[in-house]
């Protein structure tokens, strides 16, 4: 089973529209499982009092997880494949098969932990399907290679000052370097699992090994301004913050290690060197980028990733659009 997340930079950045397209795309012959992280949707609706108002697309035959309290307000014809419950998650979750079309309530897991298993049962059921998550960017466990094969991103483009250092930020980490093999091989002989954050000498040495989060860890900033004149490795498993990023980006013989690109928190560092510093950031596990959609509000020139394909499904042509999909993912079949 292969997994895509997809992520939105704003609530209207089309990332429900990259859903459904990126779903209509997708072999015939495959099966598709759809969920959510959380709750889907970003509008509230008279549905419930208030509550999410659903935004997928489905039609008859797909399957679905949802939590279980949805299918009482669910006016339309399904099927209960499977219930995932106690003692293994938190909430009551089914696999349906939908008989109708239209539009369906996705709730999901919310943790990183509830998820992989989650994963685990749907790939013991179908081991050859493509399990679809409606994602959303702060929530920091999608980038494990564990949660996630591919990421679609949808980005907002506005002449807006604020959303445009907000979409310049975001894009960032998507052209954070992977670590060396080398310094890779270093992190994980002395990871625990348990780590929030492990300071390291290019020797091995290690000066630090911290289980609470990095911004929280006092030890850990002490350590880094005792050994700062050294050539060091810090590897993070916790949110690089923007309190962080000021103190430790100035140390330049400190190299910062994110285990996951999601734990970079929208630093917006300002100025206009896009970089300014971040060549000292790599990312312990990559998780291929497959596509950018871009709804723009302006035509702007903003930075992105190479060899990365760019959908612009509000101005470009239907058809080119649909082929350079099929082969954002082609080489997952």
């Amino acid at each position: 089973m292969k997994t895509f997340v997809f992520i939105g930079s704003d609530k209207n950045a089309g990332k429900t529209t990259a859903f459904n397209f990126i779903a209509s795309q997708l072999d015939a012959k495959q099966q598709l499982i759809f969920s959510s992280i959380g709750m889907n949707g970003e509008n509230s609706d008279q549905y419930e009092k208030g509550q999410i108002k659903p935004s997928i697309q489905v039609s008859q035959g797909q399957l679905c997880v949802t939590a279980y309290e949805h299918l009482r307000y669910l006016k339309a014809p399904y099927e209960i494949l499977q219930i995932f419950s106690a003692p293994y998650f938190l909430k009551k979750y089914v696999l349906i098969k939908v008989l109708y079309q239209g539009l369906i309530v996705l709730e999901g897991p919310n943790t990183g932990g509830e998820l992989v298993l989650l994963k685990e049962k749907l790939a013991q059921l179908y081991p050859d399907s493509y399990f679809l998550l409606d994602g959303s960017i702060d929530r920091q466990f999608i980038g494990s290679p564990e949660i996630s094969d591919g990421i679609y991103f949808s980005l907002l483009v506005s002449a807006r000052d604020t959303q445009l250092s907000k979409a310049r930020d975001l894009l960032r980490p998507f052209f954070f370097k992977c670590l060396d093999d080398k310094s890779r091989q270093l992190i994980l002989k002395n990871k625990r699992g348990t780590e929030r954050s492990l300071l390291l000498t290019r020797e091995g040495e290690v000066l630090h090994m911290g289980t609470i989060s990095p911004f929280l860890d006092r030890a850990l900033e002490m350590k880094v301004e005792q050994y700062c004149e050294q050539e060091l490795l810090l590897y993070l498993d916790g949110a690089l913050t923007k309190s962080l990023y000021r103190k430790w980006m100035p140390l330049s013989r400190l190299q910062i290690v994110l285990d996951r690109f999601t734990l970079y928190q929208n630093v917006n560092t300002e100025g206009d060197d896009f970089f300014r510093g971040e060549e000292r950031i790599h990312i312990l596990h990559s998780i291929p980028l497959l596509g950018v959609f871009l709804k723009e509000e302006a035509v702007l020139r903003l930075p992105l990733p190479d060899n990365i394909p760019i959908f612009n499904i509000y101005r470009e042509n239907h058809y080119a659009i649909r082929d350079r999909a099929r082969e954002s993912f082609q080489h997952f079949e």
